[in-house]
């Protein structure tokens, strides 16, 4: 019965393949019956290139000979890498000439023994298929975006692979994911795999419609941070329920974190920097914080120290001093302004209707003031420049792992992204 070594041609070492090849004819021919994976091909080329295995070098002689059988246990027959054990045994000894040392040299019996139990030889579609999209999304949390997943539940199923073949496939750096030569071998099978399943989820989407299409009911309960829920969600929260007319909708504004299983929301709508890796975090929107002011009031300033003469309006708990860099976006120039608020509020919307009425200066992503720019009542004041602050610069959407989220929250969310 020939051998189908389905993905695990690729790792092998070039070296290793032509003497797992010779393996693979020889245990055809002699009836055994059964898939040797990359490890059993590895270990037969390991022996076959021992140094005491090569006739002729340095006087060696060899002794011995390498077996390797893969057997059938419970007279069951092992199709396509069932349970089996395999077994390699090497015993050589080798005696050689004087060596360059003027000295004989002996080196011993060798014998290694390699048994595992219900030993899996294959990569099953799944796994190549994540292993694709991991190097395809560049990291685990941008991967687990795309999947429904968190960043920890990919990283457990790339270690799982990883552990099941016995190699690394990546190369963890703190900024990105490299592939070790294993996973390069690996890749061009994984993305064939990765085209087809995407190719086959597409045409399910078009015989059976999408989430953009009416049909979904049931209720979503939303929480969401004021600033981006009352300006930007909002109006298309109204746009989403115009195609889905039976789908309700309860909305909750608050500043605070929300656990989203125990208080029984589906999806929260965060300005983060770390977005909890217990949730599927989607960015949904990015944003810059900036310096804005009413014309009459405030007039454009030359630097961000200019600032410090000015009454600030700030967005946050109360604070005497409040110390801000601001970054010039062309030049990158850093500068670090001490600043004493002229008035701290929790609500952004409120701050923006004080500057706009020649109250201070308040700094705002531009989302939160598209109204005052558009009658006039408000311009920048630092063009240019953007103010560097803990909660980050993208708003995400937090849900729990797909297979737990409704489908209506996983819809809502990819239409507030693409909108």
């Amino acid at each position: 019965m020939p051998h189908r070594a389905g993905g695990y041609a690729a790792l092998l070492l070039p070296s290793a393949q032509k003497a797992a090849q010779a393996d693979r004819d020889g245990w055809a021919a002699s009836g055994w019956r059964g898939t040797i994976g990359a490890e059993a091909a590895a270990a037969s080329s390991a022996l076959r290139q021992c140094p005491w295995q090569r006739a002729g070098a340095n006087g060696a002689k060899p002794l011995g000979a390498a077996v390797c059988k893969i057997k059938e246990k419970h007279g069951r027959r092992v199709g396509g890498g069932g349970n089996c054990t395999l077994e390699v045994a090497a015993s050589t000894h080798q005696q050689a000439s004087n060596g360059p040392w003027g000295k004989k040299i002996l080196t011993s019996t060798t014998a290694t023994s390699l048994q595992r139990d219900r030993f899996q030889t294959r990569i099953d579609a799944n796994a190549l298929e994540l292993f694709a999209r991991v190097h395809e999304a560049g990291s685990f949390a941008a991967a687990g975006r795309a999947l429904g997943l968190t960043r920890a539940a990919v990283s457990s199923r790339i270690a799982a692979v990883e552990s099941q073949i016995g190699l690394p496939l990546f190369v963890r750096h703190s900024r990105a994911l490299g592939l070790t030569e294993t996973g390069r071998g690996l890749i061009a099978q994984a993305q064939a795999v990765l085209a087809a399943t995407d190719s086959a989820r597409r045409d399910l989407r078009t015989r059976t419609g999408t989430p953009h299409q009416p049909g979904l009911q049931g209720s979503l309960r939303i929480s969401s941070c004021p600033s981006y829920g009352q300006d930007v969600l909002a109006p298309r929260l109204a746009a989403f329920q115009s195609l889905h007319p039976q789908l309700r909708i309860e909305l909750q504004f608050g500043n605070r974190s929300v656990d989203l299983a125990r208080e029984n929301f589906d999806i929260a709508f965060r300005m983060t920097s770390r977005p909890p890796e217990d949730c599927v975090a989607t960015p949904v929107l990015r944003f810059a914080i900036r310096a804005w002011a009413a014309p009459g009031a405030v007039p454009v300033l030359a630097q961000p120290a200019a600032l410090a003469l000015q009454r600030c309006l700030v967005w946050g708990a109360s604070t005497e001093q409040l110390r801000v860099v601001w970054v010039h976006g062309e030049s990158g120039t850093e500068e670090s302004v001490l600043l004493q608020p002229g008035l701290c509020a929790d609500d952004l919307r409120t701050l923006v209707g004080l500057a706009a009425e020649g109250g201070g200066v308040v700094f705002a992503p531009a989302f939160a003031i598209t109204g005052c720019l558009d009658r006039g009542a408000l311009h920048e004041v630092l063009p240019g420049w953007t103010a560097q602050v803990d909660l980050g610069d993208e708003v995400y959407a937090l849900t729990l792992a797909h297979n737990v989220a409704p489908a209506a929250a996983r819809a809502l969310v990819d239409y507030v992204r693409v909108s």
